[in-house]
């Protein structure tokens, strides 16, 4: 989904139904593989909240992207 600025896409890591973080990479960035990406999140805890709020957005947005690691 949208970055911070026009060049950065956000991302959000959950492994097995479980919130891992989030993080931003670059519109232009060529990451071909799943341990690229994992390299740009910043790990947080889960909680029912961040749950929430996941499952909220996906519900109410349309994203670019769901990728299947």
């Amino acid at each position: 989904d949208k970055g911070r600025s026009e060049g950065e896409k956000s991302v959000v890591l959950v492994e097995n139904g479980v919130y891992k973080g989030f993080g931003f990479v670059d519109r232009e960035a060529q990451l071909s593989t799943p341990e690229q990406l994992k390299d740009h999140i910043k790990r947080y805890e889960d909680n029912r909240d961040v749950q929430q709020m996941i499952r909220s957005y996906l519900n109410q947005k349309k994203v670019e992207k769901i990728l299947e690691l």
